[in-house]
């Protein structure tokens, strides 16, 4: 588990190339609207269909076509942090389909 030093934290590297790759994905839709105007319920939604297809990729054994697919799974989920931290630790609750 290699790391490299940023700005005096610690980053693994497998976590950094796996950054790289998500911001190579999100780069490739930067023509498309952001995420911040999409509801929460919508990116949970979008998250788990591409979780559905990272299935139907191991059961097909095409393991780089998985990789892909894990990639926006993870662009989903940091889109819902990312749309979500000012919330967090605030103990605040909203309603399905409720905007940050």
């Amino acid at each position: 588990m290699g790391t490299q030093r940023q700005g005096g934290e610690v980053t693994r590297e497998s976590v950094r190339q796996f950054a790289e790759a998500m911001e190579k994905v999100l780069a490739r839709n930067d023509g498309k609207d952001g995420w911040e105007e999409c509801t929460n319920l919508y990116l949970i939604q979008r998250m788990i269909e591409e979780a559905s297809e990272v299935l139907q990729r191991l059961d097909a054994g095409e393991l780089e076509d998985m990789a892909e697919e894990a990639i926006d799974v993870a662009n989903f989920a940091m889109m819902i942090y990312d749309n979500n931290m000012d919330h967090l630790g605030k103990g605040e609750k909203l309603k399905d389909g409720e905007k940050k």
